[in-house]
C-alpha cells in the first residue's frame, strides 16, 4: 500500500461489496489480485481497512455512476487546489504585511 502513495495521491473509491459485484461483470478478466475461491465480501473485509488507512482522499461512490464518481474526484481536487491557493496567498500577504511592518520599524529606528 505504501508503494501506491509513492507515485501520487491514493484515492479510495468507497463502495459496498454489493455495489462492487454489480459493477464488475467478469471478475476473472478484471485483473483483481485475489486468491482462488475468495469472495468479493472476503476481499472487501480484508482490504477496506487498509484502503481507509492509507488513502489520501476517500470518495463515497455508492449509488453513483462512474461519471458521477469521476466528477466527485475532480471536485475534491478543485476544492483542495482552491484551498492551497488561498493558503499560499494568505501566507504571502502575511509575510508582506510583516515585512512592511519591519521596514517601517527600521525606518523609525533610523529617524532617532
Amino acid at each position: 500500500m505504501k508503494n501506491l502513495k509513492n507515485g501520487g495521491k491514493a484515492i479510495y473509491l468507497k463502495l459496498s461489496p454489493e455495489e462492487i459485484k454489480g459493477r464488475i461483470k467478469n471478475i476473472t478478466t478484471r485483473g483483481i489480485a485475489m486468491k482462488e475461491g475468495t469472495t468479493i465480501e472476503e476481499l472487501y473485509d480484508e482490504r477496506s481497512t487498509l484502503y481507509e488507512k492509507y488513502a489520501d482522499i476517500t470518495i463515497d461512490c455508492e449509488n453513483t455512476t462512474p461519471e458521477e464518481c469521476v466528477n466527485k474526484i475532480i471536485e475534491n481536487f478543485k476544492f483542495k487546489i482552491q484551498n492551497a491557493q488561498w493558503l499560499r496567498r494568505s501566507f504571502w500577504q502575511t509575510r508582506f504585511y510583516r515585512n512592511n511592518q519591519e521596514s517601517e520599524y527600521r525606518q523609525l529606528s533610523w529617524d532617532y
